[in-house]
């Protein structure tokens, strides 16, 4: 079944799955008339994994597209163990789906991470936090909007006394540039 509106594709799983479609964008060029003239370059857009985790219905749909990515499989235990909690125990937090969807997106687009603790915030947030052996921590928690709310923390040592940290908001791109160094050490450990 296609919808004309959305383009999507509704396969049997639940899961929607975007229709090849051609997008346009628009460049500037310049006539001999020294003004800008914009002019079409048609592309098909690529099927992706992140487009489809982007497109799930639930977190048992996002944990599935996560193991059919070859996600660690302890991160999607994880997930589905935190999905169960809520159903166990009303006091816990559910998932937020968004939240899980940009997680599994970022996870998806970054395997060169090493697994990371995961849990929830109070609102339903998915929260990873990574470590090194020497006591250095980055935390992130994945928000429904979008961005993530981040902080790093390094260890105090005979040289830096004082706790020294750095966190934001900003989006995963921009925060991994950021962390950039604490990251590199990461992958190192």
């Amino acid at each position: 079944m296609v919808c004309a509106a959305n383009r999507e594709k509704i396969c049997s799983s639940h899961i929607l799955q975007p229709v090849l479609t051609y997008v346009h964008f628009a460049a500037p060029r310049q006539n001999k008339h020294n003004m800008m003239q914009i002019h079409s370059i048609t592309m098909e857009r690529l099927h992706s994994q992140d487009g489809q985790i982007a497109l799930t219905k639930s977190c048992k749909d996002v944990v599935a597209m996560m193991e059919q990515d070859n996600v660690d499989p302890r991160i999607t235990k994880r997930i589905t163990y935190l999905d169960g909690l809520a159903d166990d125990d009303p006091d816990e937090p559910s998932i937020s789906l968004e939240s899980l969807q940009k997680f599994a997106v970022f996870i998806v687009t970054r395997r060169h991470l090493p697994y990371p603790l995961i849990g929830l915030t109070p609102d339903g947030f998915i929260e990873a936090v990574w470590d090194t052996s020497d006591g250095d921590m980055l935390t992130v928690d994945f928000l429904p909007v979008g961005d993530v709310r981040f902080v790093v923390l390094l260890a105090t040592s005979e040289s830096t006394p004082r706790q020294r940290s750095l966190g934001g908001l900003l989006p995963p791109d921009d925060m991994m540039n950021t962390v950039r160094p604490f990251v590199d050490k990461l992958n190192r450990t």
